[in-house]
Order: structure tokens, then C-alpha cells, then sequence
């Protein structure tokens, strides 16, 4: 951990370039005001305790530090917890080298980390668990450009589901569809809340229709049955079944069922294989935004969530 400030000069150099090699205007106002967050170091605060940068905000020191000890109390948290056990539950095999604990008036517990390894930065996430719902709220996750496809998300997800069930939460709520979110988080087990699914609807006809005429046909072909891409998007749409969208999803075609010219050969040098196309589920998908949620009470549901955490890469 780190004795400076949040604010530090190679913590701004980092924000900057991220300010710059996001394109989206809503990410790069979200970068520029991580400056005006009172993040502190860990090891500048010292286990157990709440911090604020300067001595004007003992008020909200110690009101934050009676909060957080209201919820050990009231039995939301665990006797032995501490703001320094929360930061490390949401950076695992990393040191969490700047955190803010938040805890509100109505219980809510808001918890920012910012991870590295070493001297270099991995990630950024907010957390948010409302222990009188026994609700988490994935807010963000930021990871550095340079980790991205190279840092084991897997981790991050396990270590806090087993504070999630240390806290006795049930269910974890998003927003997908940042990126791939609305494609990806139906293979984890979350679905859309009733109010989004038409919506996703809409999207996944409106992909349907942009698919390519051989991928409908091999479908079709595979399953002996004309129209049987058709009539099987058309089933799963259904406006009362938010929880088609993980059939959705699984919706796949054999690489053999489609057959592709051969790569030609350029210059004398062998042949590139064309790049494996995305899965038809995902396809349907692509660019669907949804806010869901994934029941941890749910036998299918956690079952799912635990399968993918425990497959190889």
C-alpha cells in the first residue's frame, strides 16, 4: 500500500489516459470526476477506521465510524469485520492501495477500491450493499486498458460472492450493456427486470433480422424444420418470460453446420483461418441494456453462477 493520497501524480496520469482512450462521453465524465472523490490510502487510515482527507471532516469521520458500527450491531456485518476487510473482499490477489467506505444513513454500504499489483494499476469498482434489502449493486468496474483480456474476472466475482454470502445478501442487481454486459451477464444467471425485458425484445428481433440468410438456412437445415430459427426467437419472446434471455443466449450453430470459402493466399504466405464468429445467442444480444438482477437464492440460478466461476478458461 501506498502512504500517499489518492490524488497522488501517477494516480492523475492514470485517470488521464483512460480520460483518453475511452470514446464514450458518459465514461470520460465519469473518469473526470473520480478526481473529486476524497479517496485516502488504506494504510494512511489504518484498520477499522473511517477517513476523511482533513481534520474540517472529523464530524464525518466519526459519524461514519458509529454507522459502521450500528451495522456490526444490528448483526449486518460480521463482529470481526472491518472497512480494510471490506476493500480486500473486492480486490483479490491484489492490494487494494486506495478505498472509500461509505456508509449511509439508511444503511446502505457504499465501498470504492482501487486495485493494483506491484507499482502497476489493475482496476477500478464501486460496490454498493444495501444490507436492509440484502441487496449488492455492481456499479462499476474500470479495468486498465493494459489488463484488459489478461485479468481473471472470475476472482474478483468469487471473492465477492463469499462476502456476499458472509453478509447473508440474496440477490446482486446491475446495468448491463456498457459493453458486451447485455450478451454476457444472462451466462452468469442475471435477468432482466420485467420493465426492460420488452426492450430487449425489440433488440433481439431487430439482430434477428441482420443475420446472415446461410447461418438462418444451416440452422434451419440442422433441425430438419423450415423456419426453425424464426419460430424459435419468436417462442422465446415472450413478453411475460424475462428468463428466456439465458435460452437466448444459448442459442448456438455448429462451426461445421456453415460452410466458408477457403482462405486464399496472399503474397506466398500461408493462409490466415477467418476469425470464429460470435454465437447466434450473442449475436441476438449484441448492444441489449437491461437492468437485472441474479438471485442467489435460486438454485439454477446460483448453480449457473458457480459453473462458470469453476470452468477452465
Amino acid at each position: 500500500m501506498t502512504e500517499k493520497l489518492f490524488t497522488s501524480w501517477h494516480l492523475l496520469l492514470f485517470y488521464w489516459r483512460e480520460f483518453w482512450l475511452f470514446r464514450s462521453p458518459a465514461t470520460r465524465w465519469f473518469l473526470a470526476l473520480l478526481f473529486l472523490l476524497p479517496w485516502v490510502s488504506l494504510r494512511r487510515v489504518g484498520y477499522g477506521h473511517m477517513h476523511a482527507p482533513h481534520g474540517l471532516f472529523s464530524r464525518y469521520r466519526a459519524r461514519q465510524q458509529a454507522r459502521f458500527a450500528g451495522l456490526i450491531q444490528a448483526g449486518h456485518l460480521p463482529a470481526a469485520m472491518s472497512p480494510n476487510g471490506l476493500a480486500a473482499a473486492f480486490a483479490p490477489a491484489a492490494d487494494p492501495c486506495a478505498a472509500r467506505i461509505h456508509v449511509a444513513a439508511d444503511g446502505r454500504l457504499s465501498c470504492k477500491v482501487v486495485a493494483k499489483r506491484g507499482r502497476r494499476h489493475l482496476y477500478y469498482c464501486h460496490r454498493t450493499l444495501d444490507l436492509g434489502r440484502k441487496v449488492a449493486r455492481h456499479d462499476y468496474l474500470v479495468i486498465h486498458p493494459r489488463y484488459r483480456g489478461g485479468l481473471d474476472l472470475k476472482h474478483i466475482l468469487a471473492a465477492s460472492l463469499s462476502l456476499y454470502d458472509q453478509v447473508g445478501l440474496q440477490a446482486i442487481e446491475l446495468t448491463a450493456g456498457l459493453s458486451i454486459g447485455g450478451s454476457f451477464w444472462p451466462k452468469l444467471g442475471f435477468v432482466p427486470d420485467a420493465a426492460d425485458w420488452p426492450a430487449v425484445i425489440a433488440t433481439v428481433k431487430r439482430n434477428y433480422a441482420t443475420l446472415p440468410p446461410d447461418e438462418i438456412e444451416a440452422f434451419d437445415r440442422l433441425h430438419d424444420k423450415a423456419n426453425a430459427l424464426h419460430d424459435l426467437v419468436e417462442q422465446l419472446c415472450d413478453p411475460q418470460r424475462p428468463l428466456n434471455i439465458r435460452q437466448i443466449r444459448e442459442i448456438r450453430l455448429p462451426k461445421r453446420a456453415v460452410v466458408t470459402a477457403p482462405a486464399k493466399r496472399r503474397f506466398g504466405l500461408p493462409a490466415k483461418p477467418p476469425p470464429e464468429p460470435l454465437s447466434l445467442g450473442i449475436r441476438l444480444l449484441s448492444g441489449a441494456r437491461w437492468h437485472g438482477s441474479l438471485d442467489l437464492l435460486d438454485t439454477p440460478s446460483r448453480q449457473r453462477l458457480e459453473r462458470y466461476l469453476k470452468a477452465e478458461h
